[in-house]
């Protein structure tokens, strides 16, 4: 059997949203559900679901798709949202994990509607993941052009890259909701910039496109969120 990284990111060939997506067993779930940046959450969670051994994971993500009902700006994301919502009902999820790229073009009546209909389907908490730093240019071309420029690799770096409005008015947004809310952002970045990579490796880069967390960025933001995140692992 394929694994959840593959066959339930619906830009993977052959993947659909199916039973299939949810982990079985007994320990709380955590359904994680959104747009290609949620799907790149993936490889964190399971290394904490490893760690832990507190939870079980759903994850249901499609490109281009905030996880938002019947949005009615995309025919194939509210399709796709209505089989994943389906399935959630199904599952009694313990935590809903809310994760796009949360831009001003998401419409947040919708999503305050989605949400309801997430309370009334008795979802325990509801948790919001803020938006991920964009890069302008990429974060690998904007750190080869610092090289050039520098001789160096920065830890951080400040110019090029936008995001705070859009986890300021997320963060609003899940205040006004009485839902939880993590910001990415503020994880990521600080008043001296947004990081770059893991350590001193040039090759771990915390991002590989404009937005999209590398493997070791998304093990990175996960363990930093972790313990506000997800279920506490058994008492010995």
């Amino acid at each position: 059997m394929r694994d959840l990284a593959n066959r339930c990111f619906l830009e993977a060939p052959g993947a659909e949203f199916n039973a299939d997506c949810i982990e079985q067993g007994t320990l709380p779930l955590v359904f994680l559900w959104g747009d290609s940046t949620a799907a790149a959450l993936y490889p964190g969670l399971k290394e904490a679901e490893a760690a832990s051994g507190s939870f079980r994971l759903a994850r249901f993500s499609a490109p281009g798709c905030a996880p938002i009902l019947d949005s009615g700006a995309n025919a194939r994301c509210d399709e796709v949202h209505r089989t994943a919502f389906g399935l959630l009902q199904s599952a009694h999820p313990d935590v809903v994990l809310l994760h796009a790229m949360w831009g001003t073009n998401n419409d947040l009546g919708k999503l305050h509607e989605t949400i309801a209909r997430l309370r009334a389907s008795k979802v325990r908490r509801i948790v919001i993941l803020g938006p991920l730093p964009v890069w302008k240019r990429t974060l690998p071309h904007t750190l080869v052009n610092h090289y050039r420029i520098w001789h160096e690799i920065p830890e951080r770096i400040a110019a090029g890259v936008s995001g705070l409005d859009n986890d300021q008015r997320m963060e609003a947004f899940s205040k006004a909701e009485g839902i939880e809310y993590i910001s990415a952002w503020h994880t990521l970045c600080n008043a001296a910039g947004c990081l770059t990579g893991i350590g001193t490796d040039a090759n771990q880069v915390l991002i590989t496109d404009i937005v999209h967390l590398s493997d070791a960025g998304s093990k990175f933001l996960i363990r930093a969120i972790g313990k506000e995140l997800l279920p506490s692992p058994p008492r010995p």
